[in-house]
């Protein structure tokens, strides 16, 4: 059975995954620069050893309503991908762990789900006690890069 690694993270009570070989980085509480007249996904730009890093919020742009954690917890962080030759942090709010998840497991995405959000699932996993939506990165990155042109 052929499994593929994911990095597992959290926004409000919800769990998402991402394909591990898309992620370079993630970063624990990083500091930006707000660019002003952004577009409200776009939380700022911060600098990543010589590289810069347009910011987008993962709440606005999966359009989740949910209270943040307590901010006792160490959050937010910050998933550094890289599109096109571009890097982008994707502000969640805990990243977990890295797991296995086997394709052949994968479930359809629910019709029932936001259009937008629904446009950017390939996926949902059952992991312990939650249903976890996979995103493509591809889909996530890609309409955010017509917004920050």
């Amino acid at each position: 059975m052929k499994t593929e690694k994911h990095v597992l993270f959290s926004i409000g009570s919800q769990m998402f995954a991402m394909s591990v070989s898309d992620v370079t980085d993630v970063l624990h509480n990083p500091v930006s620069t707000r660019i002003p007249l952004a577009a409200p996904e776009i939380v700022g730009v911060l600098n990543m050893r010589g590289y810069i890093v347009t910011v987008l919020d993962m709440r606005v742009r999966l359009n989740i309503q949910e209270d943040k954690p307590k901010p006792d917890i160490d959050t937010p962080m910050c998933i550094v991908v890289v599109f096109r030759g571009t890097r982008y942090g994707l502000m969640v709010d805990y990243v977990h762990d890295v797991v296995d998840f086997s394709a052949s497991l994968s479930a359809p995405v629910p019709p029932s789900l936001d259009p937008s959000v629904r446009s950017m699932a390939v996926g949902v996993y059952q992991h312990q006690k939650h249903l976890v939506l996979a995103l493509d990165i591809t889909k996530i990155v890609g309409i955010s890069e017509t917004l920050a042109a």
